[in-house]
């Protein structure tokens, strides 16, 4: 078997065992499957689970986290974040807000990290292409695991 936490926004969230080479999928179902309204894309849900190791679900956004209006005058809603960003839970758009993350090295972020399982420390991020050693240094402090 292997134990792993599971947080976020599942309905039981907690600490689960499971048999060796579970699937993420197999974990978020053990925690009482996904809250309504959560978008599980950002996760690699056919990734097998490690021991130990913690999956984080993001929870739905709703609007009343954040909305501002656009120059047009349209409301448009964006999750507020206050200090450093998870890099294992971090959605692309929470990426684009560091400094020199695009849409394009964003999405590389995720999918790095979907491929790849969690981030263990923030120099990781060292590893996805496009990401060096000046560019981490404009962005490390607003990061964390």
């Amino acid at each position: 078997n292997v134990t792993v936490d599971i947080a976020g926004g599942v309905n039981s969230p907690g600490v689960y065992s499971l048999p060796a080479n579970s699937r993420v999928i197999d974990a978020i179902t053990a925690a009482g499957s996904a809250q309504v309204g959560t978008d599980l894309s950002d996760i690699n849900l056919a990734r097998v689970i490690k021991d130990g190791e913690q999956i984080y679900v993001e929870p739905a956004t709703t609007a009343s986290n954040a909305s501002s209006k656009t120059r047009s005058g349209v409301a448009r809603f964006v999750k507020k974040r206050i200090g450093p960003i998870n890099i294992n839970r971090a959605t692309a758009a929470q990426f684009e807000s560091l400094p020199g993350i695009g849409p394009v090295l964003a999405r590389r972020i995720v999918t790095y990290r979907k491929v790849n399982g969690p981030f263990t420390a923030i120099e990781d991020l060292q590893k996805v292409s496009g990401i060096g050693t000046s560019k981490f240094a404009d962005f490390k402090s607003k990061v964390r695991v």
